[in-house]
């Protein structure tokens, strides 16, 4: 299972984020990468699930959703998960 939290901190703006990826088997014996979203301290997060077929399917979509992440200025947090 891959899993990884991020989380950008801008204090000139006010602007403190998180974001969580995970890939996680599903109940129908598939794959999804879930990402949760949201300002960090809050009770509910945004999240949404997409559904894979096969593992290689799944880690590919996890590394390009991290990439994506940290090109946007997301720093990766160690040990988070």
């Amino acid at each position: 299972m891959l899993a990884a939290r991020y989380t950008k901190i801008r204090r000139r703006t006010n602007q403190r984020r998180a974001y969580v990826l995970l890939v996680a088997p599903t109940l129908w014996g598939t794959l999804a990468l879930v990402r949760q979203w949201g300002r960090i301290g809050v009770n509910r997060p945004r999240e949404l699930a997409q559904e894979f077929a096969t593992e290689a399917e799944a880690e590919s979509a996890f590394r390009i959703e991290a990439r994506r992440r940290r090109e946007r200025g997301y720093r990766r947090e160690r040990g988070a998960l």
